[in-house]
Formats: structure tokens, sequence, C-alpha cells
């Protein structure tokens, strides 16, 4: 039961990672057949959560632990639910025809890549139970946290030279939001896997628990 409920994640990951893909398009040209097709996969992927989390109370009378992959559907369907948000921002940007300098849309196309790349490594640790990828997660979690700041600091300056306007300004924050959002939420599923698979060693000095690399 927990193996096929396992299977079903792994689909909902697959229709993450294209409704990522589907999203970053969506920023720079928006159309209503991509937007149909990242819908689509969404209401797949909550049905999943609903279907699985459903069936995971139903087999917990028979004993069964299931607690770890309610958690893990959870934290699956948060990321899905930010690659719909890019959506409704690259639609606010084609409605309004906002535009972006050139150097704020290359510094946002670094963050879509270093959010795919969590998002891909994430995800191979999660079906591969793989602790090398694990290791990477936070790092990269980190990585774009920092970026974040550091593009929203460089904004500030193009608004004062007038490179930048108001209404770019706000789509911008909205999509450094769902990006940070997403490797917070990747880096809460590197966490469950660590404690899943690894044995945890208490700090006595400092009352923390350690497990492959993150502190809880």
């Amino acid at each position: 039961a927990l193996t096929q409920a396992q299977k079903v994640m792994f689909s909902m990951t697959d229709s993450i990672k294209e409704n990522f893909e589907l999203g970053s398009q969506l920023l720079s040209e928006y159309n209503e057949e991509t937007a149909g097709k990242l819908l689509e996969n969404e209401m797949f992927i909550d049905k999943c959560e609903s279907a699985l989390n459903e069936y995971l109370l139903k087999i917990t009378s028979k004993r069964l632990h299931s607690s770890e992959r309610k958690l893990a559907s959870e934290l699956l369907n948060s990321v899905g639910d930010h690659c719909e948000n890019l959506l409704i921002v690259g639609r606010k940007i084609s409605d309004e025809k906002i535009s972006f300098s050139t150097q704020g849309t290359m510094e946002i196309n670094t963050l879509l890549q270093a959010t795919a790349n969590i998002i891909d490594t994430t995800f191979t640790a999660f079906k591969n139970d793989d602790l090398t990828a694990v290791s990477r997660i936070e790092p990269l979690a980190q990585s774009i946290t920092e970026v974040k700041e550091i593009i929203k600091d460089h904004h500030v300056i193009r608004l004062q030279t007038g490179d930048c306007d108001i209404d770019g300004g706000f789509a911008l924050v909205d999509i450094l939001t769902s990006l940070d959002r997403i490797g917070s939420h990747c880096s809460n599923i590197g966490l469950h896997i660590a404690k899943k698979l690894a044995t945890d060693s208490f700090d006595e000095m400092h009352g923390h628990i350690y497990t492959n690399g993150y502190k809880t």
C-alpha cells in the first residue's frame, strides 16, 4: 500500500517539474495553451494530494505508518502551488504589458535556473533516497534566498535611475517571492528525506538534532 502511495508521489514530482518549466515560459511569453497545460497539471497534483491523503488515512487503520508520506505529499503540493503563482504573474505581465530591463531579465533568468536546479536535485533525492543530493538542497536554498535579496537591491537602484518602473517592481517581487518559497519547500522536503534516512546524532551542548547537515 505504501509503495503504491510512493508511486503516486513520484507522478506528482514529474508534473511539478513540468509545471515549473511551463510557469517559467509564461513569464517571458504568455499564451493560453501553455497556461491551460499548467492548470491541467495543477488539477492533477491537487487530486493526487487529496486522494493520497485520504488513502493514507484509510491504511492507517491497518497499523501502517503513513505520516511521513502524508507530510511529503503536502510538501510536494506546496511546491506546485508556487508554480501556479508564476502563471498568475505571467498573465499580469502580459495583460499590463510590463517589461523588465535587460539586466533585470538576466537576473530573473538566473534565479529561475537556480530554482530549476533545486527542484531537480530535491526530486532526485526524493525518488532515489539519494543522500548526496539531499546534502546539496539546503545550500541551494540558501543561495536562492541570497540571490533574491541581491536582485531586490539591484531593482531599487534601477528604480532610482529610471531603468525600471513601479509596476515592474510589483511583478518582480511576486516572482522572487514564489521562487524563494519554492526553495524553502524544497529545503523542507530535504529535511524530511534526511530524517527518514539518517541516524540522528544529538548535540548535548546545544540541544539540537543534526541530520545530514540539517539542524532542527
